[in-house]
């Protein structure tokens, strides 16, 4: 919440900014940090999340938003430690 704010909402899409302005200069760790608490502490609670990151790309996580479940939920930490500028 100390970086994202409360969500509000049932369903919520995440828009990942991965420029080199959010990632670059050490900052990649604690952004990855920070996504992996908002994932723990707002996002299990969700009935459905959409991942997607842009930088010079815009690369979703699915095509499709996804039910909340265990198997989302730690897809969706595999790909925020995945990211990169």
């Amino acid at each position: 919440k100390r970086m994202f704010g409360q969500l509000i909402g049932k369903r919520v899409a995440v828009c990942v900014d991965t420029s080199d302005a959010n990632m670059g200069f050490g900052r990649q760790t604690a952004y990855q940090e920070s996504l992996l608490h908002l994932i723990d502490e707002q996002l299990t609670n969700k009935k459905g999340i959409y991942l997607v990151s842009f930088g010079t790309d815009i690369n979703p996580l699915w095509s499709v938003m996804r039910d909340v479940n265990t198997d989302i939920l730690e897809h969706a930490k595999s790909w925020v430690m995945s990211l990169s500028n």
